[in-house]
């Protein structure tokens, strides 16, 4: 969250989006100073819920997973995490989760992550942008 903010007051004038709803500078630096203090209160109540999950279901072993798949992660035959074969405990999940199992919440998976959502959120402003402008008749991407 306090990337895009700061992105919404670096392209302040492009976005349109701060002024649209009538937001002031200084506003936007309380938005961004809380942003910054939301990450360790999350990690926090993130550490805490997790804890409170496994201790109120006993058969939710999280660090146990999150250790196996720290194991796989030190002991794979390729550089790329989606290139290894799916472990025998894998099998037994949909096809769909096998992926997401394999790759084991290391930095690659966040990697993708952090990648296809900054994209999506790209492509959100920047259609943000083209819609503003159409309405401003700056720009209309029906001309072309």
């Amino acid at each position: 969250a306090p990337f895009a903010i700061l992105f919404m007051i670096m392209f302040r004038k492009p976005l349109y989006i701060i002024d649209f709803y009538g937001i002031q500078d200084r506003e936007m630096n309380f938005y961004l100073y809380y942003a910054f203090f939301m990450i360790p209160t999350q990690a926090f109540c993130d550490v805490f819920l997790a804890n409170l999950m496994e201790c109120v279901h006993r058969g939710w072993n999280q660090y146990d997973y999150l250790r196996e798949a720290f194991d796989r992660w030190n002991e794979r035959k390729h550089r790329w995490m989606g290139l290894e074969e799916v472990p025998e405990d894998g099998k037994l999940l949909p096809l769909t989760d096998q992926k997401l199992d394999m790759m084991g919440f290391c930095e690659q998976y966040h990697f993708m992550v952090a990648f296809q959502s900054s994209g999506i959120l790209m492509v959100s402003y920047g259609f943000s942008m083209l819609v503003k402008a159409g309405t401003l008749g700056l720009y209309s991407p029906m001309q072309d």
